[in-house]
């Protein structure tokens, strides 16, 4: 499921008419996340999770950074030097991103340098909170996060930015408690009662649901810019979603060529999501030099789209090998990983 999402994620980063994917494509990975703690043997640890989440946040804020300084930024300048509403409104526009690095605040533009990274430091944050919310009461859990939620919607909704993307955050608690509590359950049920047939059937029917609510509401959902209103339509196709990957990833589990070059590309997805953006803008520049044709017409048809899509993820491939076998503390690790 995460090989498949990070796919969809480069494959939005690149299509403008993408939105359909925007709607649940960073909740799917808030689930995920929910998931991996229902498997895991550990409790929680704050000082792992800081390993695994804040010190390739960091060590990859750094070098995209100093990428767009040196080099990028001369290519696509960003005219606005007020980016932020929040402390830095008044700084130097280079300086800004700088100290953003360690603040975190979201809103637009305050991750210049490479956007996708603010789902690193709002994970950490939405898993410490739900770290304290799953050690209480079971009947308190849900009354907790219904009490945060209502907090969001009543006091936080209307403010653009705050340290840590703290409020889009508390928007990702909810995700991780289903991922927690449903999803090993529901994948444990559908690998063992729904053969291909079924799960053809059912990937069918939530697809249909999935266009014609899509078509009906027609929602802009967005959660860096936290645009998530209403709250109904926001969970209700980031869940759907969500069971649609699954679908499609319970029918490549059962081809082993699938399954594995998903799981590779899944256990991978860190990096990819940190080093895509970037890349795909280089790789846009290069292709629409060879096909003649202008970046922007390339990303708004979907084969170009596609193929960009591709050549992205496989110009990831070396530098995922190169940062597995030798600077394995950029993610976290103090080992390298067999590939």
């Amino acid at each position: 499921m995460k090989g498949i999402g990070i796919l969809l994620v480069v494959f939005g980063h690149t299509f403008h008419e993408s939105q359909a994917i925007y709607s649940f494509h960073m909740p799917l990975f808030f689930i995920l996340s929910g998931a991996s703690m229902a498997y895991s043997k550990h409790d929680f640890s704050l000082s792992r999770r800081f390993r695994a989440i804040m010190v390739p946040y960091f060590c990859f804020s750094l070098l995209s950074f100093l990428y767009w300084v040196l080099i990028e930024s001369h290519f696509r300048p960003v005219d606005d030097t007020s980016l932020f509403n929040g402390i830095l409104g008044t700084l130097d526009l280079r300086l800004q991103q700088f100290i953003n690095i360690f603040i975190a605040e979201n809103t637009v533009n305050s991750f210049a340098y490479n956007i996708v990274l603010w789902f690193l430091p709002c994970l950490f944050v939405a898993d410490y909170l739900y770290s304290r919310i799953k050690i209480t009461p079971p009947q308190w859990k849900w009354t907790i996060i219904a009490c945060l939620l209502a907090i969001y919607y009543v006091f936080i909704h209307d403010i653009q930015c705050l340290p840590l993307c703290l409020n889009i955050a508390v928007l990702a608690v909810p995700f991780l408690a289903l991922g927690h509590q449903f999803y090993v359950r529901i994948e444990t049920y559908i690998s063992c009662e729904y053969g291909i047939r079924n799960l053809v059937i059912m990937f069918m029917i939530l697809f249909a649901i999935f266009i014609a609510a899509y078509k009906y509401f027609c929602p802009s959902i967005n959660m860096l810019n936290n645009s998530v209103s209403p709250f109904y339509l926001f969970y209700g196709f980031a869940i759907i979603g969500s069971l649609l990957i699954l679908c499609i990833s319970s029918l490549f589990a059962k081809t082993r060529s699938l399954c594995e070059l998903f799981c590779w590309i899944g256990r991978n997805s860190l990096v990819i999501m940190c080093i895509h953006e970037p890349l795909k803008r280089i790789v846009l520049f290069i292709l629409s030099k060879i096909l003649f044709l202008p970046v922007e017409t390339m990303r708004g048809n979907l084969f170009f789209s596609v193929m960009a899509t591709v050549v992205v993820v496989l110009s990831c491939v070396p530098f995922v090998i190169f940062i597995n076998r030798y600077c394995p503390v950029i993610l976290g690790r103090r080992k390298k990983t067999n590939l």
